[in-house]
């Protein structure tokens, strides 16, 4: 090639090591994906890790597969992490303490300690969800007994009667089969345990009153009342629960590459909107969705190029260097290279470097060494193109051909007019 040229090597867009535990770098890059990707993967990958992880733990084989494996691991995780989250935040709305598990951080985490962890995260999420819910049809049944008073108070019973029943505290009487009491206990049923106090206390409302009613068509207007309310109710909770599980993707994600940065005011302001949205306080609509995705399309960006300088760091470490430098730009060194040292450019498109020498060469001698350690540099980073895994996209690994000077010589002509000065003086 000619002087000065560049030789690049294309090669894939990296994915995080599938052996060991990831490092700060690789678990942001699948935060952020997971984020990127939305409730819906996360729900898929919750399915996807279980089956990975116990009934196809043993036919996992190839990078490809143990990549997609912590993928959909990370997934799960960043879900159940929200889901904490958003727990705590309702439960300290409310006089009710709940036992919840801290959230994983998945950097320097391995599968082992994943797999335990969530399996005992489910665990703790169903039993916390219980004890929310049974505070809320307490108080529920509260506020149903203020707004109707004493005047009401065979409704009242039957809708504590329905509310303990549901929450497995105490058994309803027997109800026959394909009655309107079988019938409104099969409803009471499918309510999901996430509905508001306002939501419960206008359905146990009608439930006590369509149980308590006297005739046939008060019990078939009752039902179908009953069941659109349900409907509705069930809706909102879901609504609120994806909001919530969507809102803390996006805010582990900005905590994983440090977004907001500095002084970045819409951002700030992003992330307390979707902070409010975790909390059940507010809604994630379309225009504070819109600017979250933006905001995490730079987070899935800068994690990208932090797990790309962490695999260059560390496959050039393997290859005798050492590395220093935690920004962009990396240097790397070597006990025999004592007047040259390498820079590397990590970029999220492409990994550039280049040797540097540190003071001009001299003669033949140095530019013969220059031409070494350049042919040195770019075998070790081939080296580095073949490691690095498959994902989306093409960034380039490059090494420069010419070697850079770190210190250039003054001028000749500086250099005589100095002499000249001395002299004279």
């Amino acid at each position: 090639m000619s002087a000065g040229s560049m030789a690049v090597i294309a090669v894939p867009v990296v994915l995080p090591l599938a052996v060991g535990a990831l490092a700060v770098g690789g678990a942001a890059f699948l935060i952020a994906r997971a984020a990127a990707r939305g409730a819906e993967l996360a729900a898929e990958g919750a399915v996807m890790l279980g089956d990975a992880m116990d009934a196809e733990a043993g036919r996992l084989a190839g990078e490809r597969r143990a990549a997609d494996r912590w993928r959909d691991a990370t997934a799960v995780v960043v879900r159940h992490n929200a889901q904490i989250t958003a727990l705590r935040a309702a439960a300290g709305k409310v006089p009710v303490t709940l036992t919840l598990p801290e959230p994983l951080d998945v950097a320097g985490s391995d599968m082992a300690t994943i797999r335990s962890w969530c399996a005992d995260t489910e665990k703790g999420l169903a039993r916390a969800r219980a004890v929310l819910s049974g505070h809320v049809a307490g108080e529920a049944c509260r506020r149903l007994a203020q707004r109707l008073g004493g005047e009401a108070e065979p409704v009242i019973t039957a809708a504590e009667a329905l509310a303990r029943a549901r929450a497995g505290a105490a058994p309803v009487k027997a109800a026959s089969p394909g009655g309107a009491a079988a019938r409104i206990d099969a409803r009471l049923a499918k309510l999901d345990p996430g509905v508001s106090t306002r939501e419960y206390a206008q359905i146990l409302e009608v439930a006590a009153r369509t149980r308590t009613a006297t005739s046939v068509q008060a019990q078939r207007s009752g039902l179908d009342q009953l069941l659109r309310l349900i409907h509705d109710a069930n809706a909102a909770a879901r609504r609120r629960h994806e909001d919530a599980v969507t809102a803390g993707a996006y805010l582990q994600s900005f905590r994983a590459t440090g977004i907001p940065d500095a002084g970045d005011g819409g951002a700030a302001r992003v992330v307390e909107n979707l902070n409010a949205v975790v909390a059940g306080d507010a809604p994630l609509d379309a225009a504070l969705r819109a600017r979250a995705e933006e905001l995490n399309g730079r987070a899935l960006c800068r994690a990208q190029q932090m797990y790309l300088r962490e695999t260059v760091a560390a496959l050039m470490r393997a290859s005798g260097w050492e590395v220093s430098g935690e920004d962009q730009v990396l240097t790397l060194t070597r006990g025999d290279w004592p007047g040259h040292y390498a820079t590397v450019d990590v970029g999220d498109r492409l990994v550039r470097g280049r040797v540097v020498r540190r003071v001009p060469p001299t003669g033949i001698d140095g530019r013969r060494q220059d031409r070494e350690r350049c042919q040195d540099f770019a075998r070790d980073f081939e080296g580095l193109a073949a490691g690095l895994r498959v994902e989306h996209g093409r960034p380039r690994v490059s090494a420069d051909e010419e070697v850079e000077v770190a210190a250039r010589p003054e001028p000749i002509s500086r250099v005589r007019q100095e002499r000249k000065a001395r002299r004279r003086s």
